[in-house]
């Protein structure tokens, strides 16, 4: 039998205005049951910048993305392909403020 299901999708607009910063991530959540149509979330610079006390004026926000997960193998799994992700995070990349930003 053929499993057909969409996973998670993170797409980057490095270039779209978001107050005085650019660039907004898009997060669109996977499904078993039908396609990806809107995003559920989208992340831009004001939001993270809130908590912090930053002047630098961020652009290009998302031009790269990156995912890290850490692996699991369950002890007690008949399958040896069976992998668990445990806290899959998204890198976002932010090459002319000389950040990245790691979301969980």
């Amino acid at each position: 039998m053929k499993t057909l299901f969409f996973l998670d999708l993170a797409i980057s607009a490095p270039g779209e205005k978001d107050d005085i910063h650019t660039g907004s991530v898009y997060i669109y959540l996977g499904s078993r049951t039908s396609k990806l149509s809107k995003h559920t979330q989208k992340i831009v610079p004001s939001q993270l910048l809130n908590n912090f006390k930053q002047t630098t004026i961020i652009k290009d926000f998302g031009f790269s993305l990156a995912t890290q997960s850490p692996f699991n193998y369950p002890r007690n799994s008949s399958s040896n392909s069976t992998i668990i992700i445990d806290y899959p995070s998204l890198i976002i990349g932010i090459p002319k403020a000389d950040m990245i930003v790691n979301l969980r």
